[in-house]
C-alpha cells in the first residue's frame, strides 16, 4: 500500500463522520455543501475510500459540533499494533439511523429488568437469523 492511499484510521474516521452526521440528522449534501464537496466526496470520506485532509476534518467537526479527537475514539490511533482491528460495536450501533434510534430509545430506559428483557429479545433473535444468514452465504 502507498503512503498516499487510505488506512484502516481513514476507514474508521469515516465511520465517526458518519456517525456525527447522522446523530445531527444531516445529509451527505448538506454536509458537502458546508464543506464546499459533493456528496459523492462525502461518501468517499464516510467509507475512507478518501483520506481526510486535516483542515478538513477541522471543518467537519466544526460542522457538526464535535471535537477533533471525537472522531479518533475508539479508534487504533496511537496503538499501531492495532491497526485494522475490527471496530468496536458501540460505534457501529450508532452509524446507522436504526443503530442509533435503538441506542437512544434504549438508554432511555431506567428499568434494569426491562432493559435485560430487551437485551434477551434481542440476542435470541440475533441466534435465531444466524443459521439462516450462513446458509444465504454459503
Amino acid at each position: 500500500m502507498s503512503n498516499r492511499s487510505p488506512g484502516a484510521v481513514d476507514r474508521d474516521v469515516g465511520l465517526r463522520v458518519h456517525q456525527a452526521r447522522l446523530m445531527r440528522e444531516i445529509s451527505q449534501t448538506d454536509l458537502g455543501a458546508a464543506l464546499g464537496v459533493s456528496f459523492q466526496q462525502m461518501q468517499k470520506y464516510e467509507k475512507g475510500t478518501n483520506r481526510i485532509s486535516c483542515s478538513q476534518l477541522a471543518r467537519i467537526a466544526a460542522t457538526l459540533d464535535r471535537p477533533v479527537a471525537w472522531f479518533f475514539a475508539g479508534t487504533p490511533a496511537g496503538r499501531a499494533a492495532n491497526f485494522g482491528a475490527s471496530p468496536d460495536p458501540c460505534q457501529l450501533l450508532g452509524c446507522t439511523r436504526d443503530g442509533l434510534r435503538l441506542a437512544i430509545a434504549f438508554n432511555a430506559i431506567a428499568d434494569r429488568t426491562t432493559r435485560g428483557a430487551i437485551v434477551a429479545v434481542a440476542e435470541t433473535t440475533a441466534h435465531a437469523l444466524a443459521p439462516a444468514a450462513r446458509r444465504r452465504a454459503a
